[in-house]
């Protein structure tokens, strides 16, 4: 009978919240949230003007906007995406565009450790989309 009150997961990751503790009724589907924390990734919003320059494989630069870790870590484009949607990041520029539209471009992150207990934090990023002259592609 003890069997039917563990819980197990169905794969390995890290907790990041529980929203149900012991005594409490379950009142959502979800007693805890959890994340495969060994790959990490970023999801940049590039704007829809900008996104043809944007290829899977080409290099990016991540930095902290609140120093949250120090210096800049390293990713590469992994996937473009094939949606346009609103912008959700607004830049504390007043003058910034706030209708902007964008889609979403998912960065695997070289260095997963530093960040991997910083799940959803707001980051900048940079995509380096100058053409390889050594291999010829553009």
């Amino acid at each position: 009978m003890l069997n039917r009150t563990v819980i197990k997961a169905p794969a390995a990751g890290q907790i990041l919240e529980i929203h149900v503790r012991p005594g409490e009724a379950v009142s959502s589907n979800r007693l805890l949230s959890m994340g495969n924390t060994d790959e990490m990734y970023v999801v940049a919003e590039v704007y829809e003007t900008d996104v043809g320059l944007v290829k899977p494989g080409q290099k990016a630069t991540i930095t902290s906007r609140n120093n949250a870790f120090s210096g800049e870590l390293n990713g590469t484009v992994e996937t473009v995406g094939l949606q346009i949607f609103k912008n959700d990041v607004l830049d504390d520029d007043p003058a910034a565009n706030a209708d902007a539209r964008i889609v979403e471009v998912r960065i695997a992150v070289d260095q997963d450790q530093v960040i991997a207990m910083l799940t959803n934090l707001q980051v900048d990023v940079l995509i380096d989309i100058k053409p390889d002259i050594e291999s010829g592609e553009s």
